[in-house]
């Protein structure tokens, strides 16, 4: 599995955008963010191969 790549921010973590309110509860990611279906935002190429169980790592909830 690659390791999480994003922006570092100035402490040196990565700053990830957050989950949406709406996404709470969910585990499955890739089904819609490969695609862009409904209007999800495509996954950044970095994140090519990565699992629904490494999104959280980044990726949390407000």
């Amino acid at each position: 599995t690659p390791a999480p790549q994003g922006t570092p921010t100035a402490s040196g973590s990565m700053n990830a955008s957050a989950l949406p309110a709406d996404h709470a509860g969910r585990a499955v990611c890739q089904v819609c963010h490969v695609s862009g279906v409904g209007g999800a935002p495509k996954n950044p190429p970095d994140h090519e191969g990565r699992l629904d169980s490494t999104c959280a790592d980044c990726h949390k909830q407000p």
